[in-house]
């Protein structure tokens, strides 16, 4: 009886607990605030973050991952809220054994939770649940989102129609589909088929196999144009095991396949991961389109390596943008890239287009909704604490 009583009364409690939480985002969660420039992380008067009212309905179930989504490195943040979801379990099921001084006890309680904490990680990983959208203020702006995957990446678990939906959603005008080695051509016809909104435009991710360790993503490339699935860089320090000759120059080069790129109409930008401060010369000086100064789906980027993107933006106008990169996982799409261009006589993927390769740098503005940089050892250790003070701020 009195067991009974007490967990009715904790789980009372948690539902009290959860529909204030709602309250409070159908007061406050709708409002509005502005994004950050991924560049300075001041905001940008241009867009504006709104939350969907409806949205706050099922927040609850949504709001451990978006605590999550305010950190500013999300593996990093994971891992470190992972760490104390641990630390403070094996606290509570060492309780319960010296409570009851039951081995099986103790068992069955660890298996709960962690059974539990399997079928809301499933959930949240599997379901798009609500989150920010952005609203720009000028028509002249383009929201885009430049990396983008759907089932044809092997990682990939969303479907074409539903990658488009999802971004029409959250605000986006234009999603470029960088599916892991296969050039997404039909990609437009698939969409006027199913008249789904935004405009998609097809691409391809490459990652460098010899001497380098970086990926490349190509954008906008229609013409049937066989692109590697890889590519060999020999301004590497690692040397291929195949002659130069005995592949076309565009998969041996990264200035080769920049060049391949651009006479088929297409634009080239680096992802990033695993980028160092001299790649990124390297890449600049070979004619990149533009660098990701952030990728939500990956760690930040180490700060020399940022201070090098923002001076090849400044020196060489290469644009820096904010990417995504999903791949269905989650509902959290946290980043945009804003591009102006007013030739309204020419379609979005032109305008896009045209703004990265003539390297009109000024003209892009990198958001995100919340800092992201290097986490601190400070912050790794205090994240659980960060994330639920920066949620806190979102509903105030």
């Amino acid at each position: 009886m009195f067991h009974s009583l007490r967990y009715s009364s904790v789980v009372i409690c948690w539902v009290l607990w959860l529909l204030c939480l709602s309250l409070i985002q159908m007061s406050f969660g709708s409002d509005i605030f502005h994004p950050m420039d991924a560049r300075t992380a001041l905001p940008v008067d241009a867009a504006s973050l709104i939350f969907p009212c409806w949205g706050a309905v099922i927040e609850p179930l949504a709001a451990p991952l978006h605590m999550i989504g305010t950190l500013p490195d999300l593996r990093v943040g994971m891992a470190s809220l992972l760490l104390w979801s641990v630390l403070m379990l094996l606290a509570y099921v060492l309780g319960v054994y010296l409570k009851k001084h039951s081995v099986q006890t103790m068992f069955v309680s660890l298996l709960k939770w962690f059974a539990l904490f399997i079928l809301y990680f499933s959930f949240v990983l599997l379901v798009p649940l609500p989150n920010w959208s952005l609203e720009k203020d000028r028509a002249d702006l383009i929201v885009a989102d430049l990396h983008s995957h759907s089932l044809l990446s092997h990682d990939g678990v969303v479907t074409l129609q539903d990658n488009l939906r999802m971004h029409g959603q959250r605000g986006y005008n234009l999603v470029a589909l960088t599916n892991h080695a296969s050039v997404t051509n039909g990609v437009i016809a698939y969409q006027a088929a199913y008249g789904v909104m935004p405009e998609a435009v097809p691409g391809m991710e490459i990652p460098v196999y010899y001497g380098g360790h970086f990926y490349l993503s190509v954008v906008g490339m229609h013409a049937d144009m066989h692109l590697p699935d890889g590519l060999v860089w020999y301004q590497g320090e690692v040397k291929p095991p195949m002659a130069a000759e005995a592949l076309p120059e565009h998969c041996w080069t990264v200035k080769k396949l920049i060049q391949c790129v651009h006479e088929h109409g297409g634009a080239i930008a680096v992802v990033a991961l695993h980028l160092d401060a001299e790649e990124v010369r390297e890449l600049a000086d070979a004619g990149v389109d533009a660098f990701e100064i952030v990728n939500f789906g990956h760690h930040s980027l180490p700060e020399d390596v940022r201070q090098v993107m923002l001076q090849v933006e400044k020196e060489k106008g290469i644009a820096l943008i904010a990417s995504n990169d999903w791949h269905g996982w989650t509902g959290m799409l946290n980043t945009w890239t804003l591009i102006q261009n007013d030739d309204i006589h020419d379609s979005l993927e032109t305008r896009v287009l045209n703004v990265l390769r003539q390297h009109h740098g000024d003209a892009v503005i990198p958001l995100m909704a919340y800092p992201i940089h290097e986490m601190s050892a400070v912050e790794m250790l205090g994240a659980p604490f960060i994330a639920v003070f920066e949620y806190a701020k979102t509903l105030s």
